[in-house]
């Protein structure tokens, strides 16, 4: 893709890799939007990128150990979102604000959302589709539930009890 597009700043790096450009990057916002669950190693992630002198920002977007996750075990025969092979770490509340203590970083933005609704109508409709032999329950489902997912989610938007959140973090918290 790097190619194609003239990008010549898109590589594939290994971990210790990454942790190396984390200690040396010249750049003041670092992105790692969907990132840091991946990683092996995120905490001496952010321990590089607090030590490193040019690093003022710091925007991630990870997922949350949620109401997601409960669906999730409760449908095993559907496809999990949040909890994938890929990721190697969850975040909640209280370990996101641990970290950003212990490695000097203050949240100056947060935004939680997610989509744990839907994961919950898709893990029924899934389960229904098999079951319902008159479509009734279909019906009931995409009456009664599709038109207030939105509201639903809102609320566990609100209680931080939902799949996501992207968070602006600065250098100055210690």
């Amino acid at each position: 893709a790097s190619n194609s597009l003239g990008l010549k700043d898109i590589f594939q790096a290994s971990d210790s890799e990454i942790l190396e450009l984390a200690r040396n990057i010249d750049s003041e916002v670092i992105v790692c939007l969907g990132v840091l669950e991946h990683m092996l190693s995120p905490r001496q992630f952010l321990e590089n990128l607090s030590l490193n002198p040019h690093v003022l920002y710091l925007y991630i977007q990870v997922p949350l150990a949620s109401a997601s996750i409960l669906f999730e075990s409760a449908f095993s025969a559907v496809a999990p979102r949040v909890l994938v092979s890929g990721h190697t770490h969850l975040f909640t509340t209280k370990s996101l604000a641990f970290l950003e203590g212990e490695f000097g970083f203050r949240s100056t933005a947060e935004w939680y959302f997610g989509a744990d609704v839907i994961d919950l109508y898709r893990s029924i409709l899934i389960q229904i589709e098999d079951h319902d032999t008159t479509g009734g329950l279909l019906g009931l489902l995409q009456e009664a539930i599709y038109p207030i997912i939105d509201p639903l989610q809102e609320v566990l938007d609100r209680n931080r009890v939902c799949s996501n959140v992207h968070a602006l973090w600065a250098r100055g918290g210690k």
